[in-house]
């Protein structure tokens, strides 16, 4: 994936139109999708995407671990 790839993809994942992407809306994804993802996976895909650890995955940290 690009950098504009993951630029098109970040808003089908910020649901709220916040500029953040929430644990709940990572959840919403993958079910959207029919895949499911246990807290643990949650949580693994966090640790590595919130590098200021917010709590939360910006626009510039989701362009970091996808690209």
């Amino acid at each position: 994936m690009n950098e504009a790839q993951a630029r098109q993809l970040f808003p089908v994942v910020d649901t709220n139109n916040d500029g953040q992407i929430s644990p709940a809306e990572l959840v919403r994804l993958y079910e959207r999708n029919g895949e499911p993802i246990s807290d643990e996976e949650k949580d693994a895909i966090f640790g590595k995407a919130d590098t200021d650890n917010d709590g939360l995955i910006s626009l510039e940290e989701f362009i970091t671990f996808l690209v």
